[in-house]
């Protein structure tokens, strides 16, 4: 099976989506899939990865502009070169103009994976008009589409429901590389990083952006015991840390907020796998969204840590013994919630075990793909 899998931008080495796709294609790659990438073309060297990727080149670095020109280079090299089986692609303002329509005249299947729901976001942000237009033209690509893989249950019957309904639906899942454990053991790696070690830690590793809601944890740990300290890992600068520790402070449990800087991938290892609980996102509400496949919650569990889960998450996660789901974000939902996974008796191999043969890119490209053989 041959598949051409389209990301109309410039792609980096890092960023969650960036490392979706490549994860994505990689594992592909590895199971005898052949995947072709096309991308916007960049300053970024590929040569370590095994399958193929075509970079064209656009003249403008507007976005509009820079969408409409891939689009338009895409098109012709399909026209022109052998037809894949599949065309795969996440959407993109006015896709069915630039692209996907173009698809269906070449009698071309394509997969449309669903991560947004353009209506709500676009009128969070005021853009009233393009609320209107952008999921008009959204429908039309989901009607003619030959594969969906919506990343919620909550975008999948947003799908359905304008026109999707006869075509065949995976719900998308989103995966991590599993990382190796650090060689320092749970103490040295808390005298490290200058954590207690009688304490029994929360950690939430990527606290500033407003749908992390690091605040309803703060307001939460007021509730707990006082031998339970949370850790923030990701404050961006001095600032963050101001005004983070000043709301620790109005709620009351400053001296067990323990603040971390941006660390690298490896430096957020050892800090998560020193802790004992991990905890998801909880102010997915601030995006206009009720579930979120996040990956801070595949870290954790790879690193084998139980987590607390606010919202809707994938079903494997959900139904999994190291999750506990609560019911809403209010300070005394979390804490009965913390409480519960702090007595669960930890074994990090049993997790990771889990995290690898569900969460895994290896196990999430797998799916996808023999989805897509079956049609």
């Amino acid at each position: 099976m041959k598949v051409v899998y389209a990301v109309p931008t410039v792609l980096s080495h890092t960023g969650g989506h960036i490392q979706h796709v490549l994860g994505i294609c990689r594992h592909a790659h590895k199971s005898g899939i052949e995947v072709e990438l096309y991308c916007v073309k960049s300053n970024h060297s590929f040569k370590d990865l095994p399958f193929k990727i075509k970079m064209f080149e656009v003249e403008s670095a507007d976005p509009k502009k820079m969408l409409h020109q891939f689009s338009n280079r895409l098109v012709k090299e399909l026209s022109n070169g052998p037809k894949p089986d599949w065309v795969y692609f996440r959407p993109y303002p006015l896709d069915y103009i630039f692209f996907s329509r173009h698809l269906v005249k070449m009698k071309i299947p394509y997969a449309y994976e669903l991560n947004t729901l353009w209506a709500d976001e676009l009128k969070s942000q005021c853009k009233h008009l393009k609320s209107f237009i952008y999921p008009f033209f959204e429908a039309k690509s989901i009607q003619n589409a030959s594969a969906l893989f919506p990343v919620t249950q909550e975008i999948a019957t947003h799908a359905k429901k304008v026109g999707g309904k006869d075509v065949p639906c995976l719900v998308a899942g989103n995966g991590i590389e599993i990382p190796k454990l650090p060689n320092e053991s749970v103490s040295e790696l808390r005298t490290c990083w200058k954590l207690p070690q009688d304490k029994k830690l929360v950690v939430m590793a990527g606290f500033t952006r407003a749908w992390h809601g690091h605040e309803k944890l703060l307001l939460a740990l007021k509730l707990l015991p006082e031998d339970i300290h949370v850790v923030l890992v990701g404050s961006e600068n001095s600032s963050v840390t101001e005004q983070t520790m000043k709301t620790a402070k109005e709620s009351g449990v400053v001296e067990r907020v323990h603040i971390l800087p941006w660390l690298s991938h490896l430096e957020v290892d050892q800090v998560v796998y020193a802790c004992d609980v991990g905890v998801s996102p909880l102010g997915l509400e601030k995006k206009k969204m009720k579930e979120a496949q996040s990956l801070k919650v595949r870290h954790y569990l790879a690193m084998g840590i139980p987590v607390l889960i606010a919202g809707g998450e994938s079903a494997d996660v959900l139904n999994s013994q190291f999750t506990f789901q609560i019911k809403d974000t209010s300070p005394d939902e979390i804490s009965k919630g913390l409480i519960e996974l702090l007595a669960y008796n930890n074994n990090r191999d049993e997790m990771r075990t889990f995290a690898s043969s569900k969460l895994s890119w290896e196990a999430i490209s797998s799916k996808t793909f023999e989805f897509l053989k079956q049609l």
